[in-house]
């Protein structure tokens, strides 16, 4: 096998032209190695794991632990140890790790009904007109409760150990209430 420095002086007679296609190619070539790299690795991650941050920016988040506790289209929640909320993670960015979070971390089980509760809840902070003290925030602020709220509801999942939708949560929550 050819070594980097050797295949760097190969590229010697290539045009700008050339080079730029090259690159296109290396760098599809990458996003599609990371991306069933990630794969693989969130096949392997489930809610409640432990995982140490690595290779992230920035970089004061390198070497955190944290616990799991919500997976998104193409990152993973993670609830970093001491931070009010989770963070979004790309999977290769994870490295599971043994062990319990913290002991002081580990907040006592509440019932499902409570959980239920505080997930309706917040469903219903989500709306339009919640949301948007009824238009009244600029759009910034909007988007920054928004980002907040679906942070907690991916925390509550964890807790809950499962997603409910937003129906499910109302009707759960109105039996339980009963």
């Amino acid at each position: 096998m050819n070594t980097v420095a050797e295949i760097a002086n190969a590229f010697d007679g290539f045009n700008s032209d050339e080079l730029l296609s090259l690159n296109r190619i290396l760098v599809a070539t990458l996003k599609t190695k990371r991306a069933q790299e990630a794969a693989a690795l969130t096949v392997s991650l489930k809610v409640g794991d432990r995982v140490e941050l690595h290779n992230i920016r920035p970089a004061r988040f390198v070497g955190q632990k944290g616990t799991i506790v919500s997976f998104g289209r193409s990152r993973v929640g993670v609830q970093l140890d001491g931070e009010a909320f989770p963070v979004d993670v790309l999977p290769t960015c994870l490295r599971k790790i043994d062990g319990p979070a913290p002991a002081a971390e580990t907040p006592a089980k509440r019932l499902e009904s409570a959980i239920i509760r505080d997930i309706a809840d917040t469903y219903s902070s989500l709306s339009p007109e919640n949301v948007s003290c009824d238009g009244e925030l600029p759009k910034s602020q909007v988007a920054a409760r928004t980002k907040q709220l679906k942070a907690k509801l991916g925390v509550l999942f964890g807790e809950l150990g499962r997603y409910v939708d937003e129906c499910d949560a109302y009707d759960l929550a109105k039996k339980t209430a009963a």
